[in-house]
């Protein structure tokens, strides 16, 4: 995962063609459909997510760029702008300023790509006024949109802002294969307005290749060249806010290239390496059968287009665990669905990064990749060198621009440009390859926060941030002055009244204590601790969703999995760990918070570092979550519970090899108990939640039992009248009957089913009786033809529940169906068993009449053969 899509050569026109033939499907649905169609709303949907995967693979639209599929894209353009124009009432294309352009759309016979472009470009500026929600749009238009909107025929117009037009651009205009406008000049780029639109436009759209990427710079750095001379204060303010937006603008397309698996792509994530690490808990088999579960509930939920699950092997840092929720489609983007911010690369990820890039010899970057690198890392450098780009050229061109601006304090600079700037730096050191690069940012920020006022505070906490950042890289813990600076800096930002500033504070004091605690760093761990305990413990608990709330309880997390040692109150640890219990019990819990404090707990829990005692605790919370509260927190709730589950019974050593199921009597007693939570969870929970559990319900009975500790328990829970799932308990009745065959226990199965049989018969409606044995026998049964009818049979109960008869096809199957069952007996103490159970039932014309006399006529045919 995360390596550059790659598809069969054959395969490609034809899936790019699939996609445009879904954007003409959507528009017929709308435009020369003339009757009701049953599941139109599906087939919408459906339609929408084909063509934003479509649209949203580069290498789909790297062939849908070529000129000889101008008809396609042209088709796929106006496809999706008839869509729009029809579905969304109200729903207005704005005039495109460009009077040549208007002018060649009014002729008889304009260019398709010309119509096509000019539908995309008026798409956009759309767009840009207002988010696709704002405008009742679903997400999947504005993708396929902005994919349409990069392709080379159309990406010059696209790209171009409107407002220019307006202001006296005229460009020279050119129509063959495709679109093509002249630069723009640099004077009306200096234009703020102007300069927003670009901006936009450029991080809507990304970049498709090395010269776009490059072309794009250039005409960034054009802004910045202007003099200062002979001009007024109002322009030079005006100049200043321009050159900060073209700074946040230069820096935002560096960091892009950090995006996966294909830098410059919309909808590509950027990569996020966490500062919390997965456990050697998970390399054990219990381990290992833990997050063979958690990554099913993940799958699960990405098929179902929601996420409200907690994050899997240390996927996200916890602050952001809640950012991986909601509805959204999921790309073939690897990396996780989050914002970017702070943190978003870990300090071993930058050490790491700086090792490989200043290894003098191939073979020895070679050892060291195959060891040491993050994958992401790996996959990151190869996606650059595939399309041929060189940040570290850029990156030496911003060190040598901002070290101007910054020289001697940075007196010369706009406070507004010199904030950017900071900023900027901050940003980049996320791909600095080189450890100069890192001196260079310690030096130039030090030097900065000696002079500059400490009463602004935006600089101030940015430059604690920045500081802390080069330090921990660098190691510099001697320097007792400069880390008692940073000491006294990271204290008053978390004095500060203003939250982003508290923020700020925090993440630069993590990234100190994620190097080595040494005496040096100790104040800073004492101040972490005295400022969560002002804040949550002293004072009000904080139920906030903001930021610097998340940030808080985070940060908390992190200290209490890996200081704990260093904190020399162990009370105060009780403390804070009660303090989780009793804010995640809180019914009033807003879902960040709640998602985060399950992530922070799940994290505690595979560590091994909740205490037998608060272990109880932690699983009666986790339980009464599971079933009093929301459908929507039950999912995270379960895998809290699991965590627990599976990190408290041994074995937890055995490195790779899978765990036998558990034998111990007290220990099974315990388990089972624990088993009806999970089933008592099936049986509260809503239709998708109980489809989830459902389908990770059997692994987790094999995995701690064997099958025949557990058949009886399944059969009850099948059977119950008060079941409001009885499809999906089939699923997992049919899943342990699968194990029980596996493990060799096929006679105890069968001695099972007999027993079962008058539960069955003595149900009603006779209906759902037959349906109940049906499924019974199937799952018992080894004839892969029969086993095939199992899907199909899972929900036909809906249609004849509440009736008291029962359709031909019913009755066709189970009787099918109980005479292979009775054929696999091989006692004939179990055949006169089967046959008196359905002829105490067995009423003339009833399906149990029906089956004695199959299997009486089958024993005939046999008989007489």
């Amino acid at each position: 995962p995360g390596r550059r899509p790659t598809l069969p050569p054959h395969s490609v026109l034809e899936m790019a063609r699939f996609g445009i033939l879904a954007l003409e499907l959507l528009k017929w649905m709308y435009v020369a459909r003339q009757e009701e169609m049953q599941g139109s709303a599906h087939i919408v949907d459906a339609c929408l997510q084909v063509a934003s995967l479509t649209f949203s693979n580069p290498h789909l639209t790297s062939a849908l760029s070529l000129p000889a599929h101008n008809v396609l894209v042209s088709s796929a353009a106006i496809a999706i702008t008839d869509y729009i124009m029809i579905s969304q009432k109200g729903f207005k294309l704005v005039d495109y300023p460009f009077e040549e352009l208007n002018e060649l759309l009014l002729l008889p016979n304009p260019s398709p790509v010309l119509v096509s472009g000019a539908c995309l470009a008026r798409l956009l500026i759309v767009f840009s006024s207002a988010k696709p929600r704002e405008l009742g749009v679903p997400e999947d238009v504005f993708t396929v949109t902005v994919g349409l909107a990069r392709l080379n025929q159309f990406s010059s117009l696209t790209r171009a802002p409107p407002l220019a037009f307006k202001l006296g651009w005229n460009p020279d205009l050119k129509v063959e294969q495709q679109i093509h406008l002249s630069s723009i000049p640099e004077y009306l780029l200096q234009e703020k307005d102007v300069l927003y639109e670009l901006v936009w436009r450029l991080n809507t759209l990304g970049w498709s290749s090395r010269a776009q990427f490059e072309e794009t710079w250039m005409s960034l750095l054009s802004v910045l060249n202007v003099s200062h001379d002979d001009l007024t204060n109002e322009e030079i303010a005006a100049l200043s806010q321009s050159t900060a937006l073209v700074v946040n603008a230069l820096s935002s397309l560096l960091v892009t290239t950090l995006a996966l698996p294909v830098a410059g792509v919309p909808g590509a994530q950027l990569l996020h390496h966490p500062r919390d690490t997965p456990h050697a808990f998970l390399l054990t088999g219990r381990g290992q059968q833990l997050t063979a579960i958690q990554n099913k509930i993940h799958q699960r939920l990405d098929d179902a287009a929601i996420r409200i699950g907690l994050p899997v092997d240390s996927s996200v840092n916890i602050e952001r665990a809640y950012s991986l929720t909601g509805e959204h489609r999921t790309g073939y983007s690897p990396v996780p669905r989050t914002r970017y911010g702070p943190g978003q690369v870990s300090l071993s990820y930058i050490s790491t990064c700086l090792a490989y890039h200043e290894e003098g010899g191939s073979d020895d970057r070679q050892s060291l990749a195959s060891s040491a690198l993050p994958l992401f890392l790996l996959i990151r450098e190869e996606n650059l060198a595939a399309a041929g780009l060189d940040t570290n050229s850029c990156i030496h061109f911003i060190i040598d621009l901002f070290s101007q601006w910054l020289a001697f304090g940075g007196q010369d600079t706009p406070l507004t440009v010199l904030t950017s700037a900071v900023k900027a730096i901050i940003m980049t050191s996320d791909i600095f390859t080189q450890s100069n690069q890192f001196n260079w940012m310690l030096g130039t920020l030090s030097e900065l926060q000696k002079v500059h006022p400490v009463e602004d505070d935006v600089m101030s906490c940015l430059l604690c941030l920045g500081l802390c950042k080069a330090v921990a890289v660098l190691g510099c813990v001697s320097d007792l002055e400069l880390l008692d600076r940073m000491k006294k800096s990271v204290e008053s930002c978390l004095r500060s009244q203003h939250a982003f500033a508290r923020t700020a504070g925090l993440h630069g004091a993590l990234y100190l204590l994620q190097v080595d605690l040494g005496a040096e760093l100790q104040p800073i761990l004492s101040i972490v601790v005295e400022h969560i305990k002002g804040y949550l413990l002293v004072g009000q608990t904080e139920l906030g969703v903001d930021e610097n709330s998340l940030m808080l309880w985070s940060t908390l997390f992190y200290v209490l999995e890996n200081l704990s040692a260093d904190i020399a109150d162990p009370e105060l640890q009780s403390n804070l760990y009660q303090l989780c219990f009793a804010t995640v019990s809180r019914p009033d819990l807003p879902r960040p918070l709640y998602t985060c404090l399950l992530t922070g707990l799940e994290r505690l829990v595979v560590a091994g570092l909740v205490k037998k005692r608060q272990m109880d605790q932690l699983v009666k919370i986790a339980t009464d979550l599971m079933t009093e509260w929301a459908p929507v927190s039950v999912i995270p709730a379960v895998q809290l519970f699991l965590a627990a589950m599976y990190a408290s019974h041994p074995p937890s050593t055995d490195y790779g090899q899978k765990p036998a199921p558990i034998t111990d009597p007290e220990l099974l007693m315990q388990m089972m108990e624990q088993m009806s939570i999970l089933f008592d969870c099936v049986r509260r929970a809503g239709p998708p939640e109980a489809e989830l559990l459902s389908e990770i319900l059997p692994q987790v009975l094999i995995d701690f039992f064997p099958a025949s500790d557990v058949v009886n328990r399944v059969i009850s829970e099948f059977i119950s009248p008060g079941q409001p799932h009885p499809p999906l308990l089939a699923g997992v009745l049919r899943q342990i009957f699968r194990a029980a065959v596996a493990q060799d226990q096929q006679g105890m199965l069968t001695e099972w089913v007999l027993v079962s049989l008058p539960n069955f018969t003595r149900r009603a409606p006779l209906s759902h009786s037959i349906w109940c044995l049906s499924c019974f026998f199937i799952a018992a049964s080894t004839n892969p033809c029969l086993q095939a009818m199992f899907p199909h049979l899972l929900y036909r109960p809906t249609s004849t529940e509440n009736l008291g008869s029962t359709s031909h096809e019913d009755r066709r199957l189970f009787c099918l169906a109980g005479a292979d069952f009775y054929f696999l007996l091989t006692d004939a103490r179990q055949k006169e068993k089967f046959i008196q159970t359905f002829e105490s039932a067995a009423e003339p014309g009833n399906p149990y009449s029906d089956l004695l006399a199959t299997v009486e006529h089958r024993q005939e045919g046999n008989q007489s053969t």
